[in-house]
Formats: structure tokens, sequence, C-alpha cells
């Protein structure tokens, strides 16, 4: 919703908070990471922040795949936007 009322700035400190409590949990979810990364990295985006995006979405792409299989559509989803 944020992103979309291009509250960009409040969006990113959300998708930024939701990360940190994803990587804070005593048995961190790759999946859960990765889709967060990628929220992260597709905010950087809308912002026009390339440079803070591209590492943020590599990092989706690595997360997800160990998460889910590199061959896993989600992986897929995540190149995809890194290719953007």
């Amino acid at each position: 919703v944020l992103k979309e009322q291009e509250k960009l700035a409040e969006a990113e400190r959300e998708c930024r908070r939701a990360l940190e409590i994803f990587e804070g949990l005593p048995l961190p979810d790759h999946t859960w990471i990765g889709a967060a990364q990628s929220n992260v990295g597709m905010v950087l985006l809308a912002r026009g922040d390339h440079a803070a995006a591209e590492p943020m979405l590599r990092q989706a792409v690595e997360s997800l795949a160990q998460g889910r299989g590199a061959d896993h559509p989600d992986v897929a989803e995540a190149r995809f936007n890194l290719a953007r």
C-alpha cells in the first residue's frame, strides 16, 4: 500500500524492519528473509536507488535459492526482479 501511495521512504522503513525481524529469528527461514530482501530491493528500485537495489536483490536470489532450491518459481521471480 505504501509503495503504491508513493510513500517510498516509509515503505522502505517497514520492509527493512520486517527483514530485521526475519533475520533475528532463532532459526532463520531463508524463504522469508529472501522475500523481505526482495521487497526492500523493489522499494529501492522504485526510489531510483539502483546501486542499493542491486545487491539487495542479489541477496534475495541467494536466500530464496537456499530456502527453496535453485529452480523454484520464487527464485525465478527474484531473478526477474534483479533483471529489471
